[in-house]
């Protein structure tokens, strides 16, 4: 599998590595609290290892999502740019399409010109019937 292989085993590994730590933490921390009467030098120190695997294992989950989010994608974008100037002999799908700014100061534009015609109309409509009352 490659380079492919080895980004699944650390998407995978990330996110049940960091929930299996934050497990672990818990139940370290539950049984230390547990058995801090009886043995307290033994029982700090496994306090101390329980926040130790919260914290790293909460890094490791946080990774993940930072890694699925934000790499994943903006890496998924340059490959299917990459394809496009292949198949589109060096010439970028996107130069041919309008961006989404365009598109959307076009819809903006058009929606303006339609709120002035409604506002037009509805002057000329209001200036018939207050005539019509004038003439009663």
């Amino acid at each position: 599998m490659g380079i492919a292989g080895v980004l699944v085993g650390i998407i995978v590994g990330s996110c049940f590595g960091g929930v299996g730590l934050v497990i672990g933490g818990i139940a370290t921390m539950v049984v230390s609290v547990v058995s801090i009467v009886s043995h307290p030098g033994t029982a700090l120190a496994g306090i101390g290892i329980a926040l130790l695997m919260i914290a790293v294992g909460l890094l490791l989950f946080l990774f993940f999502l930072w890694f699925t989010f934000k790499i994943c994608p903006m890496a998924f974008r340059s490959i299917v740019d990459l394809c496009q100037r292949l198949l589109n002999r060096g010439e970028s799908q996107r130069e041919h399409n309008f961006s989404e700014s365009d598109r959307y100061t076009e819809q903006n534009e058009k929606t303006e010109q339609n709120e002035e015609t409604v506002t037009h109309t509805e002057e000329k409509d209001t200036d018939n019937y207050s005539d019509k009352e004038g003439e009663s």
